[in-house]
């Protein structure tokens, strides 16, 4: 059996709960606000190193700042830790301007760098494969423009064509990267 209570001490109660989830809702959003702001500094006090040459994930635009038109991009490695590797490719930033890139790559990164630099003036990139392959991709030969990057302990830039392929780390294609625009 419910005990009756008078309308007033029903909306001190209501009220008295009201304010209860409110404060309780403000700490939830503080403390989100705080954890994500620990992590975004505890996360990006290394980006800066230089030393981004694993193939993880690291699609936040942190890095190695340049400039190009006026546009600022980010890449893994300095220009200064990529400067000895050697390009053997005439392309430039021109060949890639509003046109379809093709890259077949694996990885993650290597996808991320591409497009936050390359495919701010291409039209689109696109992921495809060199020759036959078995993913539900375009099969290309080098008529078109395709990047083809393996992973190697060795450094390996060359062009045939109009594929370039890059092997060696994510320096080896920040190399690449570099040469195309210019810098």
């Amino acid at each position: 059996m419910q005990k009756i209570s008078s309308l007033d001490k029903k909306l001190a109660n209501d009220a008295r709960n009201k304010k209860m989830m409110s404060f309780f809702m403000l700490l939830i959003m503080i403390g989100s606000v705080v954890g994500f702001g620990f992590a975004y500094y505890s996360g990006s006090s290394n980006s800066n190193s230089g030393n981004n040459s694993n193939d993880e994930d690291n699609s936040d635009l942190t890095g190695w700042p340049f400039e190009f038109n006026g546009q600022t991009m980010y890449l893994s490695n300095s220009q200064e830790s990529v400067a000895n590797i050697q390009v053997k490719s005439s392309k430039s930033i021109a060949d890639y301007a509003g046109k379809v890139i093709y890259l077949d790559s694996d990885s993650s990164l290597v996808a991320n760098e591409i497009k936050s630099t390359l495919g701010l003036y291409s039209s689109r990139i696109q992921p495809a494969c060199f020759g036959s392959c078995e993913k539900n991709l375009p099969e290309l030969n080098c008529s078109d423009n395709l990047i083809v990057w393996n992973s190697s302990k060795i450094d390996n830039i060359y062009q045939e064509d109009e594929c370039v392929f890059i092997e060696g780390d994510i320096k080896t294609l920040d190399a690449f990267i570099y040469h195309t625009f210019g810098a």
